[in-house]
C-alpha cells in the first residue's frame, strides 16, 4: 500500500517536492520494511521503475534526488550482501 502511493506521488504529474519526497520514500521503504511486510513480490520492479523514470527527467533536481535514492539502494545493499531481509537485492547489481 506504501509502494502505490509512493509510485502514485513519483509520477511526473506531481510537483517537485512531492517527487524528491516519494522517491526517498521509495528508498526507505525498500530497505527498512522487513521483507515479510512487503505487500507484493512486484514492488522491489516498481520502486526501481520509478526510481528511473526520476532518472531520465529533464529537471535536475528530480534526477538528482532519484539517483540519490539508487545510490543510497546501493549503499544498503552492499553493506550486508547476505541480508535476506532486503527482498530484490540483486536486481540493482
Amino acid at each position: 500500500m506504501i509502494v502505490d502511493y509512493a509510485c502514485t506521488f513519483a509520477a511526473p504529474s506531481q510537483p517537485r517536492r512531492v517527487r524528491v519526497a516519494a522517491f526517498f520514500l521509495l528508498s526507505e521503504v525498500w530497505t527498512r520494511v522487513p521483507a515479510e511486510h512487503v505487500e507484493r513480490a512486484e514492488n522491489p520492479k516498481r520502486i526501481l521503475a520509478a526510481l528511473k523514470r526520476g532518472v531520465r527527467d529533464p529537471s535536475e533536481p528530480i534526477q538528482a534526488e532519484a539517483i540519490t535514492a539508487l545510490f543510497r539502494l546501493l549503499d544498503v545493499f552492499a553493506a550486508d550482501l547476505s541480508n535476506a531481509a532486503l527482498p530484490g537485492a540483486p536486481r540493482l547489481w
